[in-house]
């Protein structure tokens, strides 16, 4: 009985290590992934993953944690342990939110997206590669007068605190 039970979880294990999308789909949700990591399972040493999973005595994990809910958490946590080894990861940084950006200058963005899409559908038409270029020189022109906004507003704000003027 505990012979079949063993070849069926190896069976499991040699698929489950084969490919990285069993790996990623099953395991992922769990508890232990943290936020701010992502795997990189495409670039992961399954031959590794797999030879290693196989040299471990797994009479022995199943002997010293007999019930199935014990037994689980000893394979997931040896499966864990063997992912940090043989799948890289890499950082993930979030941001909380994105940094606001001004109506026209959205609007603009949106148009220029569309107006590149129908030029890369059909890059022969030069009416639309007029009004993309058009567009273009617009979304520039609108950015960099933002960009001077800010600008003289960040000089206005260090000069008065270099004065010593306050807004109280």
């Amino acid at each position: 009985m505990l012979n079949t039970i063993l070849q069926f979880v190896s069976v499991i294990i040699v698929q489950l290590c084969l490919t990285c999308f069993y790996l990623a789909v099953l395991f992922v949700n769990l508890n232990h992934v943290e936020s701010s990591v992502r795997y990189r399972w495409h670039m992961g040493d399954y031959e590794s993953l797999h030879l290693h999973l196989q040299n471990i005595d797994w009479y022995n994990v199943l002997y010293h944690n007999p019930s199935a809910s014990n037994g689980w958490a000893a394979f997931k946590s040896l499966l864990w342990l063997d992912i940090e080894c043989y799948v890289p990861r890499h950082p993930v940084w979030k941001t909380k939110h994105r940094k606001p950006v001004p109506r026209h200058i959205a609007k603009c963005t949106v148009k220029k997206r569309n107006l590149w899409r129908k030029l890369k559908a059909n890059p022969c038409n030069s009416a639309t590669h007029m009004r993309y270029r058009e567009c273009v020189g617009a979304y520039n022109s609108r950015v960099e007068v933002l960009k001077n906004k800010k600008l003289r507003l960040n000089n206005i704000l260090l000069a008065q605190v270099i004065l010593g003027y306050s807004n109280r």
